[in-house]
């Protein structure tokens, strides 16, 4: 319970890094640059032979390197323990198309760096693979090809996947240039003293677009799609694997934005939204799945924003105890925990129950989920929250230290102009992935 805490900050905190409101679109926008001389599409079509794309196997050779169908099934294994998702077989077969453009997509990026001498070392791939092991599954390298084994999936998939992230980016770093001007910077400077006091909201979304054949079809998605978020599924994870907007690559995080540049059906349904909450709306071209993940207003403290200094004791239920002595462990915790007098005694607390104790000095309260934002804001120094109870035991949080948020003031010319230019390397990477894929010679088996 301790670590699924800890997990979950690190999860919340890594959503929460965009600070500054830029404008955004909900929905793929064409870059000008992209444009190219129009097809001439014939009438009256008829085709030679016969052409099915659903009997297509998921192998392929991209380049001349190939792709089998164990590397399909190994890094769909590998994501589904990521994301710690069960699906149907049937839904299973619906995700191999995509793994198997992932691949495709992940082997033109490696060889493209390649082909531009980027240097990416064993060195860098291990150091690199041991962090995300740490964060991702909660354990050293070393045991991780037993644990992926296990699963389904392997070492090496684990591997090519770090590596083709280490190879990208620093592509990117090399061959994609940006321009952000300070007009610009300026102009968005003076937009926000204007909106000061306005209510932003910060909203993540997956967008499916359909036509008349799909439409029910990509109904029937979403409705999936929902259904695995309900259930704890990762919204990130599923926008970057389902959502065709450009925020795809965010984890579908469009930023904070004001409702007047939504369209309106996602502005009139996120002021109806508390945080935390879903819901699915259409919108030109297809519908959206949106999630409310926070709201602030412009240039306005808020005491969301505090610096929280907590401990947290838990407590695992013995699982062969009858309901009556569950219900007495509990209430004897509950009693115990209220008169704890500060953080000093949280540890002889946690001893008397045989319970772990974790920490975190250095929390924004806007970090914390919705409801225990509300409650953590309400006690005092020294106070602990009420316990809370899942199936596999109870936890309390104590609060040790609370620093109040400095005054809301303008953010930097910097600070303004850094997500610009990412959002722009972002839309130049997509470009120049395509232009890779538009020039591959790649063979379906």
């Amino acid at each position: 319970m301790i670590k699924k805490f800890q997990a979950s900050t690190i999860a919340i905190a890594a959503a929460l890094s965009l600070t500054i409101a830029l404008p955004t679109s909900a929905q793929t926008v064409q870059d000008e640059s992209d444009v190219e001389a129009g097809l001439e599409l014939p009438n009256g079509q008829k085709f030679f032979g016969k052409v099915d794309p659903n009997t297509r196997r998921a192998t392929a050779i991209v380049n001349g390197e190939i792709l089998t169908g164990t590397d399909v099934e190994h890094r769909l294994s590998l994501l589904l323990a990521i994301q710690n998702a069960s699906p149907s077989e049937a839904e299973k077969e619906q995700l191999r198309p995509q793994i198997l453009a992932n691949l495709i997509d992940e082997t033109l990026q490696i060889q493209e760096a390649k082909a531009n001498e980027i240097e990416v070392t064993s060195a860098d791939v291990v150091s690199r693979a041991e962090r995300r092991s740490q964060e991702i599954f909660r354990r050293p390298i070393s045991e991780l090809p037993t644990y992926l084994k296990e699963i389904g999936s392997s070492q090496d998939s684990f591997i090519r996947l770090v590596e083709g992230q280490i190879a990208w980016s620093r592509l990117l770093a090399r061959n994609v240039r940006v321009n952000v001007s300070e007009q610009e910077v300026n102009a968005i400077l003076d937009k926000l003293k204007a909106d000061k006091g306005k209510t932003e909201y910060r909203v993540s979304e997956i967008y499916l677009s359909f036509n008349q054949q799909n439409q029910d079809a990509v109904v029937e998605t979403s409705k999936r799609i929902l259904a695995n978020l309900q259930q704890g599924g990762s919204f990130a994870e599923l926008a970057n694997r389902f959502s065709e907007a450009t925020t795809s690559s965010q984890g579908g995080d469009l930023g904070f934005v004001k409702p007047e540049v939504l369209p309106t059906s996602m502005a009139q349904a996120l002021t109806t939204l508390g945080i935390g909450q879903l819901v699915t709306v259409p919108v030109p071209g297809g519908l959206s799945i949106m999630l409310l993940t926070d709201k602030k207003q412009i240039l306005t403290t808020d005491a969301r924003d505090s610096i929280l200094s907590l401990k947290q004791i838990s407590v695992n239920l013995p699982k062969d105890a009858d309901q009556a002595t569950i219900a007495s462990l509990v209430e004897n915790f509950n009693t115990k925990t209220r008169n704890i007098k500060g953080c000093g005694q949280v540890e002889e607390v946690a001893a008397t129950f045989n319970g772990e104790v974790g920490s975190n000095p250095n929390l924004v309260a806007r970090q914390l989920p919705p409801g225990l934002q509300d409650a953590m804001l309400k006690l005092q120094v020294g106070q602990t929250t009420q316990v809370f109870r899942d199936v596999n035991g109870v936890t309390v949080f104590v609060l040790c230290g609370r620093d109040q948020p400095k005054e809301a003031k303008l953010p930097t010319f910097d600070e303004i102009m850094v997500p610009l230019e990412n959002e722009r390397i972002d839309r130049r990477a997509n470009i120049y992935l395509r232009d890779l894929r538009r020039d591959a010679i790649i063979e379906y088996n």
